[in-house]
């Protein structure tokens, strides 16, 4: 008799976050974590293994792109054919060997885990073959209220469930909210690339010599330090677990992006009590900043946009500040479980 799971969960790569959360659903349930392999824009721990604590397999011991696809196909195969699960999770509807297998396994047992908040194509060859492959799922796990729109406008009708994240960030003993009265201090996190918009962020920055600090490394660093003045601090690539006291040191988290799935990074800032400042195609935007009113959005085109949320969450910092401080991240997390381990089991 085959071993029997209640979930099979697939996805591409070992992030921290996801191992967190799925630490946490298999104390609910039982489960089975296959990851395709290694994506090097993705924080991975070094010892990763370690951290987990539910069965997995890793299909390829290599980055993801330059895996074999026809023989990755074929180990997941093996997986599941060795098993049998009530209900699969599918990480997203991108990769070849999750959309071959949704097609290979009855549509009832077919989760859809949508994590992008970015489809604006709604005509043309790829469209309609991305509403076929959504066919394939009985339910979606929407990582936030945008994620469910894009599903609802791509034809999707099942059963779709808000998650309110994308897996669980890393956190340390949060500390009492004290309102900050000093010099305002703003930070960028994340990856130097053209996607992130950091051209405009420098550009607004460098006019009004406000004091911008910006952690992280990427293929532009070296052209955007040099045309930063001398109020932009540049720290290069920093460690995840040095990024606490980073955090604790600025009063406005900036996350400027022409696009981003959901931005574990603002959830983060979230925690030390930081008000936000966010692109309004920032995939978390309703969940961490909109609802709970902790910072303000704007146009990531439009550099007169952002100085006037800047000028805002400037004004209204004490009201921003101490929403995110008041911010209920045991509620957010206690609802992505219950998502994965109750909801989608649910008649």
């Amino acid at each position: 008799m085959k071993d029997h799971y209640d979930l099979l969960i697939l996805n591409n790569c070992p992030a921290f976050y996801k191992i967190n959360l799925y630490n946490e659903i298999a104390k609910h349930r039982k489960i089975f974590v296959v990851f395709i392999g290694y994506y090097d824009q993705v924080v991975i721990d070094k010892d990763f293994q370690e951290n987990i604590k539910f069965p997995y397999k890793m299909l390829n011991e290599k980055q993801l792109n330059q895996r074999n696809i026809l023989e990755s196909f074929f180990a997941l195969r093996k997986i599941v054919k060795a098993f049998s699960f009530e209900k699969i999770i599918y990480g997203g509807y991108v990769d070849p060997e999750f959309i071959l297998n949704s097609f290979l396994t009855p549509q009832k047992k077919n989760i859809l885990q949508c994590e992008s908040a970015g489809e604006t194509k709604l005509s043309g060859p790829r469209f309609y073959i991305k509403k076929i492959v959504l066919s394939r799922y009985s339910q979606a796990l929407a990582s936030g209220k945008m994620h469910e729109i894009v599903l609802r406008k791509m034809g999707f009708r099942e059963k779709v469930i808000v998650t309110k994240g994308v897996g669980l960030a890393d956190k340390p003993v949060r500390e009492t909210f004290v309102e900050r009265h000093n010099e305002f201090k703003f930070l960028y996190v994340g990856r130097i690339i053209e996607l992130k918009n950091l051209r405009n962020l420098i550009a607004v920055f460098n006019e009004n010599g406000l004091p911008l600090t910006i952690a992280g490394n990427g293929t532009l660093e070296t052209e955007l330090k040099a045309i930063s003045k001398n109020n932009i601090t540049w720290l290069g690539f920093v460690d995840n677990k040095d990024l606490d006291a980073i955090y604790k040191k600025h009063h406005v988290f900036i996350l400027p992006s022409f696009s981003e799935p959901w931005g574990l990074v603002v959830e983060e800032a979230l925690y030390r009590n930081c008000a936000l400042v966010l692109s309004d195609r920032i995939g978390s935007l309703n969940e961490l900043l909109l609802d709970p009113e902790t910072g303000v959005s704007f146009d990531p085109e439009n550099r007169q946009d952002l100085q006037q949320a800047i000028d805002q969450v400037v004004k209204n910092f004490s009201v921003y500040s101490k929403n995110a401080a008041d911010f209920n991240f045991v509620e957010k997390d206690e609802h992505q479980i219950s998502a994965y381990s109750t909801e989608i089991f649910k008649k």
